[in-house]
Protein backbone atom coordinates (compact mmCIF):
# COMPACT_ATOMS: atom_id res chain seq x y z
CA UNK A 1 0.00 0.00 0.00
CA UNK A 2 1.21 3.29 -1.15
CA UNK A 3 0.33 6.93 0.14
CA UNK A 4 0.23 9.67 -2.46
CA UNK A 5 0.18 13.59 -2.55
CA UNK A 6 1.02 14.24 1.53
CA UNK A 7 3.25 13.30 4.23
CA UNK A 8 4.01 10.27 6.45
CA UNK A 9 2.96 12.23 9.45
CA UNK A 10 -0.88 13.66 8.12
CA UNK A 11 -1.35 10.13 6.62
CA UNK A 12 -0.49 8.41 10.46
CA UNK A 13 -3.20 11.08 12.13
CA UNK A 14 -6.34 10.55 9.76
CA UNK A 15 -8.50 7.74 10.39
CA UNK A 16 -9.20 5.05 7.84
CA UNK A 17 -12.67 5.39 8.01
CA UNK A 18 -12.83 9.04 6.51
CA UNK A 19 -11.62 7.57 3.21
CA UNK A 20 -13.84 6.37 0.34
CA UNK A 21 -12.79 4.39 -2.76
CA UNK A 22 -13.06 6.67 -5.57
CA UNK A 23 -11.21 4.78 -8.55
CA UNK A 24 -10.32 0.99 -9.18
CA UNK A 25 -8.46 -0.14 -11.95
CA UNK A 26 -6.93 -3.42 -13.32
CA UNK A 27 -3.54 -4.15 -14.25
CA UNK A 28 -3.41 -5.09 -18.00
CA UNK A 29 -2.26 -8.31 -19.09
CA UNK A 30 -2.33 -10.77 -22.09
CA UNK A 31 -4.81 -13.25 -22.47
CA UNK A 32 -3.36 -17.01 -21.41
CA UNK A 33 -4.25 -18.52 -24.38
CA UNK A 34 -2.01 -18.76 -27.07
CA UNK A 35 -2.59 -18.08 -30.94
CA UNK A 36 -5.76 -16.81 -30.29
CA UNK A 37 -7.00 -14.35 -33.46
CA UNK A 38 -6.10 -10.87 -33.03
CA UNK A 39 -9.94 -9.81 -33.00
CA UNK A 40 -11.15 -12.03 -31.16
CA UNK A 41 -13.69 -11.17 -28.72
CA UNK A 42 -13.18 -10.29 -24.53
CA UNK A 43 -16.34 -10.25 -22.57
CA UNK A 44 -14.85 -8.79 -19.74
CA UNK A 45 -17.09 -9.30 -16.64
CA UNK A 46 -17.05 -7.18 -13.97
CA UNK A 47 -19.09 -7.32 -10.44
CA UNK A 48 -21.96 -5.16 -11.59
CA UNK A 49 -22.39 -6.22 -15.46
CA UNK A 50 -26.01 -7.45 -16.15
CA UNK A 51 -25.78 -10.99 -17.42
CA UNK A 52 -28.80 -10.24 -20.00
CA UNK A 53 -26.47 -7.72 -21.55
CA UNK A 54 -23.74 -9.34 -21.56
CA UNK A 55 -24.95 -12.94 -23.04
CA UNK A 56 -27.23 -10.47 -26.09
CA UNK A 57 -24.02 -9.55 -27.00
CA UNK A 58 -21.88 -12.74 -26.94
CA UNK A 59 -24.65 -14.42 -28.63
CA UNK A 60 -24.84 -11.53 -30.99
CA UNK A 61 -21.19 -12.12 -31.70
CA UNK A 62 -21.25 -16.05 -32.41
CA UNK A 63 -24.64 -16.14 -34.32
CA UNK A 64 -24.73 -13.28 -35.81
CA UNK A 65 -20.93 -12.67 -37.12
CA UNK A 66 -20.13 -15.79 -37.09
CA UNK A 67 -17.72 -15.55 -34.77
CA UNK A 68 -15.22 -19.03 -33.93
CA UNK A 69 -13.92 -18.30 -30.75
CA UNK A 70 -14.90 -15.88 -27.32
CA UNK A 71 -13.51 -15.35 -24.48
CA UNK A 72 -14.77 -14.99 -20.97
CA UNK A 73 -12.70 -13.18 -17.70
CA UNK A 74 -13.67 -12.08 -14.38
CA UNK A 75 -11.96 -11.58 -11.23
CA UNK A 76 -12.82 -11.23 -7.53
CA UNK A 77 -16.30 -11.39 -7.00
CA UNK A 78 -17.15 -11.43 -10.68
CA UNK A 79 -15.81 -14.48 -10.99
CA UNK A 80 -19.07 -16.49 -10.65
CA UNK A 81 -21.07 -14.20 -12.85
CA UNK A 82 -18.33 -15.29 -15.39
CA UNK A 83 -18.84 -18.98 -14.95
CA UNK A 84 -22.98 -18.64 -15.25
CA UNK A 85 -22.25 -16.73 -18.96
CA UNK A 86 -20.70 -19.74 -20.03
CA UNK A 87 -22.49 -22.46 -18.73
CA UNK A 88 -25.45 -20.61 -20.56
CA UNK A 89 -23.61 -19.61 -23.90
CA UNK A 90 -22.58 -23.50 -23.76
CA UNK A 91 -26.38 -24.53 -23.33
CA UNK A 92 -27.58 -22.95 -25.92
CA UNK A 93 -25.25 -22.71 -28.40
CA UNK A 94 -23.90 -26.82 -27.97
CA UNK A 95 -20.54 -28.20 -29.12
CA UNK A 96 -18.11 -26.09 -27.72
CA UNK A 97 -14.92 -26.53 -26.72
CA UNK A 98 -13.43 -25.26 -23.06
CA UNK A 99 -10.02 -24.25 -22.07
CA UNK A 100 -10.08 -22.53 -18.91
CA UNK A 101 -7.33 -20.76 -16.69
CA UNK A 102 -7.19 -19.40 -13.39
CA UNK A 103 -4.47 -17.24 -11.94
CA UNK A 104 -4.37 -14.13 -10.19
CA UNK A 105 -4.57 -9.86 -11.32
CA UNK A 106 -3.59 -7.49 -9.70
CA UNK A 107 -6.13 -4.61 -8.86
CA UNK A 108 -5.28 -0.72 -7.87
CA UNK A 109 -7.83 1.00 -5.73
CA UNK A 110 -7.78 4.89 -5.16
CA UNK A 111 -8.99 6.02 -1.86
CA UNK A 112 -9.62 9.26 -1.28
CA UNK A 113 -9.58 11.70 2.31
CA UNK A 114 -13.19 12.48 2.69
CA UNK A 115 -11.77 14.78 6.05
CA UNK A 116 -8.11 16.44 5.38
CA UNK A 117 -6.53 18.16 7.52
CA UNK A 118 -7.01 22.12 7.58
CA UNK A 119 -4.14 23.40 4.96
CA UNK A 120 -2.73 20.55 4.13
CA UNK A 121 -2.69 19.08 1.08
CA UNK A 122 -4.92 16.23 -0.27
CA UNK A 123 -4.38 12.76 0.71
CA UNK A 124 -4.63 9.79 -1.42
CA UNK A 125 -3.95 5.88 -0.72
CA UNK A 126 -3.21 3.62 -3.55
CA UNK A 127 -3.80 -0.47 -2.75
CA UNK A 128 -2.31 -2.73 -4.56
CA UNK A 129 -4.84 -6.01 -4.28
CA UNK A 130 -4.04 -9.62 -5.47
CA UNK A 131 -7.41 -11.38 -6.33
CA UNK A 132 -8.09 -14.62 -8.46
CA UNK A 133 -9.21 -14.16 -11.53
CA UNK A 134 -10.34 -16.14 -14.20
CA UNK A 135 -10.56 -16.88 -18.21
CA UNK A 136 -12.59 -19.67 -20.48
CA UNK A 137 -12.30 -19.41 -23.73
CA UNK A 138 -15.06 -21.14 -25.68
CA UNK A 139 -14.61 -22.36 -29.68
CA UNK A 140 -16.33 -24.15 -32.61
CA UNK A 141 -12.92 -25.79 -33.74
CA UNK A 142 -11.42 -28.25 -31.93
CA UNK A 143 -8.60 -27.57 -29.03
CA UNK A 144 -5.88 -29.23 -27.98
CA UNK A 145 -7.13 -31.52 -25.44
CA UNK A 146 -4.02 -32.66 -23.98
CA UNK A 147 -3.77 -28.84 -22.49
CA UNK A 148 -4.64 -27.96 -18.63
CA UNK A 149 -8.39 -27.27 -18.24
CA UNK A 150 -9.39 -28.57 -21.37
CA UNK A 151 -13.04 -29.61 -21.47
CA UNK A 152 -14.88 -31.25 -24.32
CA UNK A 153 -18.30 -30.71 -25.67
CA UNK A 154 -21.25 -31.67 -23.62
CA UNK A 155 -23.19 -34.28 -25.04
CA UNK A 156 -26.71 -33.12 -26.28
CA UNK A 157 -29.57 -34.37 -24.74
CA UNK A 158 -33.21 -34.33 -26.14
CA UNK A 159 -35.91 -32.84 -24.76
CA UNK A 160 -37.42 -33.47 -21.30
CA UNK A 161 -41.37 -33.93 -20.45
CA UNK A 162 -42.54 -32.40 -16.71
CA UNK A 163 -45.52 -34.58 -15.29
CA UNK A 164 -48.05 -32.13 -17.12
CA UNK A 165 -46.76 -33.00 -20.47
CA UNK A 166 -44.73 -30.17 -21.14
CA UNK A 167 -41.27 -29.64 -22.56
CA UNK A 168 -39.02 -28.67 -19.83
CA UNK A 169 -35.54 -28.99 -20.97
CA UNK A 170 -35.79 -25.15 -21.85
CA UNK A 171 -36.42 -24.27 -17.88
CA UNK A 172 -33.08 -23.92 -16.18
CA UNK A 173 -34.31 -24.79 -12.91
CA UNK A 174 -36.21 -27.85 -14.41
CA UNK A 175 -34.11 -30.82 -12.69
CA UNK A 176 -36.43 -34.29 -13.00
CA UNK A 177 -33.69 -36.44 -11.61
CA UNK A 178 -32.79 -34.68 -8.79
CA UNK A 179 -36.30 -34.95 -6.27
CA UNK A 180 -35.40 -34.81 -2.74
CA UNK A 181 -37.28 -35.72 0.24
CA UNK A 182 -39.25 -32.56 1.48
CA UNK A 183 -37.53 -30.77 3.93
CA UNK A 184 -34.71 -33.17 4.81
CA UNK A 185 -31.69 -31.98 2.48
CA UNK A 186 -28.35 -30.82 4.33
CA UNK A 187 -30.81 -29.55 7.20
CA UNK A 188 -31.72 -32.68 9.27
CA UNK A 189 -34.55 -34.06 9.03
CA UNK A 190 -35.74 -32.47 12.83
CA UNK A 191 -36.33 -29.17 10.87
CA UNK A 192 -39.65 -27.87 11.51
CA UNK A 193 -42.30 -26.82 8.56
CA UNK A 194 -41.67 -23.46 10.17
CA UNK A 195 -37.91 -23.38 10.14
CA UNK A 196 -37.48 -24.64 6.43
CA UNK A 197 -39.81 -21.94 5.22
CA UNK A 198 -38.00 -19.15 7.39
CA UNK A 199 -34.47 -20.01 5.98
CA UNK A 200 -35.51 -20.24 2.40
CA UNK A 201 -37.68 -16.42 2.84
CA UNK A 202 -34.25 -15.28 4.32
CA UNK A 203 -32.41 -16.57 1.73
CA UNK A 204 -34.19 -15.03 -0.68
CA UNK A 205 -34.28 -11.83 0.89
CA UNK A 206 -30.77 -11.78 0.99
CA UNK A 207 -30.54 -7.61 0.08
CA UNK A 208 -26.64 -8.67 -1.87
CA UNK A 209 -28.37 -12.13 -3.58
CA UNK A 210 -26.79 -12.07 -7.31
CA UNK A 211 -28.25 -13.63 -9.87
CA UNK A 212 -26.46 -16.74 -9.81
CA UNK A 213 -27.38 -17.21 -5.89
CA UNK A 214 -31.38 -16.82 -6.86
CA UNK A 215 -30.85 -19.48 -9.72
CA UNK A 216 -29.03 -21.69 -7.23
CA UNK A 217 -31.77 -21.41 -4.58
CA UNK A 218 -34.76 -22.17 -6.84
CA UNK A 219 -33.14 -25.09 -8.55
CA UNK A 220 -32.28 -26.23 -4.98
CA UNK A 221 -35.85 -25.22 -4.07
CA UNK A 222 -37.65 -27.14 -7.01
CA UNK A 223 -35.50 -30.12 -6.33
CA UNK A 224 -37.69 -30.96 -3.22
CA UNK A 225 -41.07 -32.89 -3.04
CA UNK A 226 -43.12 -30.41 -2.46
CA UNK A 227 -45.25 -26.87 -3.35
CA UNK A 228 -43.10 -24.15 -2.12
CA UNK A 229 -45.12 -21.96 0.47
CA UNK A 230 -46.43 -18.63 -0.95
CA UNK A 231 -44.24 -16.72 1.24
CA UNK A 232 -41.50 -18.44 -0.37
CA UNK A 233 -42.17 -17.57 -3.90
CA UNK A 234 -43.10 -14.51 -3.35
CA UNK A 235 -39.70 -14.00 -1.66
CA UNK A 236 -37.94 -15.00 -4.67
CA UNK A 237 -40.32 -13.22 -7.07
CA UNK A 238 -39.00 -10.22 -5.31
CA UNK A 239 -35.48 -11.40 -5.39
CA UNK A 240 -35.75 -11.30 -9.45
CA UNK A 241 -37.49 -7.45 -9.18
CA UNK A 242 -34.77 -6.18 -7.20
CA UNK A 243 -31.95 -7.87 -9.82
CA UNK A 244 -34.38 -6.53 -12.75
CA UNK A 245 -34.62 -10.49 -13.63
CA UNK A 246 -37.84 -10.64 -15.35
CA UNK A 247 -36.88 -13.90 -17.08
CA UNK A 248 -36.19 -15.97 -13.60
CA UNK A 249 -39.87 -14.43 -12.73
CA UNK A 250 -40.97 -16.41 -15.24
CA UNK A 251 -39.12 -19.10 -15.16
CA UNK A 252 -40.14 -19.59 -11.31
CA UNK A 253 -43.88 -19.32 -12.29
CA UNK A 254 -43.72 -21.96 -15.21
CA UNK A 255 -41.26 -24.47 -12.89
CA UNK A 256 -43.96 -24.77 -10.40
CA UNK A 257 -46.67 -25.44 -12.64
CA UNK A 258 -45.04 -27.77 -14.63
CA UNK A 259 -42.84 -29.39 -11.78
CA UNK A 260 -46.43 -29.61 -8.86
CA UNK A 261 -49.34 -28.52 -11.02
CA UNK A 262 -51.42 -31.61 -9.62
CA UNK A 263 -51.29 -30.03 -5.78
CA UNK A 264 -53.73 -27.86 -6.28
CA UNK A 265 -52.97 -23.65 -6.48
CA UNK A 266 -49.75 -22.28 -5.49
CA UNK A 267 -50.07 -18.55 -4.90
CA UNK A 268 -53.51 -17.04 -2.54
CA UNK A 269 -56.38 -15.97 -4.54
CA UNK A 270 -54.77 -17.96 -7.85
CA UNK A 271 -55.31 -21.22 -9.39
CA UNK A 272 -52.82 -22.89 -12.01
CA UNK A 273 -53.81 -25.67 -14.38
CA UNK A 274 -52.47 -27.44 -17.26
CA UNK A 275 -54.38 -25.29 -20.06
CA UNK A 276 -55.26 -21.87 -17.90
CA UNK A 277 -53.91 -18.96 -15.58
CA UNK A 278 -57.18 -17.43 -13.48
CA UNK A 279 -56.23 -14.66 -10.48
Amino acid sequence: MAAEGGGAKPVAQSRMENFRKVRTSEEESPLPFPDLPPDVVEMKVKEGSKIRNLMNFAMAQMELKGRRQIVFSGCGRAVTKTITCVEIMKRKLGGLHQVTKVRYKTLLEVWENQDPLPGGPAQNLTVHKNVPSICILLSRDPLDPNQTGYQPPEPRHGPQLSDAGEDTSALPFFSPSAVLPARCYSHGSQESDEEFDARWVTYFNKPDIDAWELRKGINTLVGYDLVPEPKIIDAALRACRRLNDFASAVRILEVVKARHWRAGPTLPGCTLSPGRHRS
